[in-house]
């Protein structure tokens, strides 16, 4: 029997959890797996099996675990990490790591923006924009649904067949339009998954997420690009590595 300390001021459910992802971390439980059900759990650490649900439901929405319905519960492969040093894409990321990345346009339109995208953007009223939005996925798994706007006036003939055929879109509109961005500025939100996002992401409703938007610049500092994308929370994460500056 597994012994667990009921006298410790760290709460059962705690213990357990952290005993749980121990044998994930170790690859005692290794991706694809399934942990043993609930009743053995309860059984195994001398819990009730509310103690064990709520270990596991805070590993689930930690992305260590998924729940399948009428199947089990099973190990996550272990999460995406992309660290915020330098300008990046999806598709050179996932390449660099051996991944092979694939983009799926789900909609090319040429509209006119929403207020808030046109201000965003800086665009004055009646400007045209590409309307773009893409599932990225990285050895055949969805990663994010991601929305992009491109000022048409920049991207003159773009067409959706460019992009479907385009490996990355930033190489293409450099390309093609001879744009590239200098620099960009990246904004962070948590946000649980709507219906729409559910459905394109395959991921429950209310499923945690990254909410990621992202603003390019020209060198001369006109607007290029705004992309919001919705990342999978049990997939991916992002990590910022900070130096101390050196006093003078």
């Amino acid at each position: 029997m597994t012994r667990i300390n009921s006298d410790s001021k760290v709460p059962l459910y705690v213990q357990i959890k952290e005993k749980i992802l121990g044998d994930i971390q170790s690859g005692l439980l290794k991706p694809g797996e399934a942990i043993p059900p609930e009743s053995l759990l309860s059984e195994t650490y001398s819990v009730s099996r509310a103690t064990i649900r709520q270990a596991v439901t805070e590993l689930v929405f930690a992305g260590f675990l998924q729940r399948q319905q009428g199947r089990g519960t099973f190990v996550n492969k272990p999460k995406i990490e992309t660290g915020l040093r330098n300008l990046y894409s999806f598709f050179q990321d996932m390449t660099s790591r051996g991944m092979r990345p694939e983009s799926r346009v789900i909609e090319f339109e040429i509209v006119l923006p929403k207020a808030d995208v046109r201000a965003k953007l800086n665009l004055p009223e009646n400007t045209l924009v590409v309307k773009l939005i893409r599932l990225r996925l990285a050895d055949d798994e969805i990663q994010m649904l991601e929305t992009t706007f491109l000022p048409l006036e920049l991207y003159p003939g773009l067409t959706q067949e460019d992009v479907i055929t385009c490996n990355s879109l930033y190489s293409l509109l450099e390309n093609k339009f001879s744009v590239s961005l200098d620099h960009v500025v990246e904004y962070f939100e948590p946000v649980l998954v709507d219906d729409f996002a559910s459905k394109m992401l395959e991921v429950p409703k209310g499923s945690p997420a990254l909410y990621i938007e992202r603003v390019g610049y020209l060198q001369d500092n006109r607007l290029a690009e705004l992309s919001q994308s919705i990342v999978r929370g049990d997939r991916c994460r992002y990590y910022v590595e900070l130096v101390r500056k050196k006093e003078d």
